[in-house]
């Protein structure tokens, strides 16, 4: 996951990146979650893995389509459902 984030930072502005971290700072995580998510974007080399999964499962997707090239965006949206679908489906139903 770091490895995308690192060539996303690479392909997208300085401005974006900005935003990008901006954006993170204000979104509001369910309580139950127990996590804050103030670091930023250029720094997910020393994040924990708690941080990047709650980024793929709960914060990439405004992030992408917001910032990314539509065709990179959309092919981790993809991704991003995947692994949400993978991870914990609440029941059978899901896959169908």
């Amino acid at each position: 996951m770091s490895q995308l984030i690192k060539r996303w930072c690479k392909a997208i502005n300085t401005q974006a990146i900005q935003d990008i971290d901006s954006m993170l700072q204000r979104i509001r995580i369910p309580h139950n979650m127990r996590v804050i998510y103030l670091d930023p974007i250029t720094t997910v080399d020393q994040q924990k893995t708690k941080y990047a999964r709650l980024f793929v499962f709960h914060v990439d997707v405004p992030v992408c389509v917001a910032y990314l090239p539509p065709l990179p965006a959309s092919h981790f949206v993809l991704y991003s459902l995947a692994m949400k679908l993978l991870h914990a489906p609440d029941s059978t139903e899901e896959f169908k």
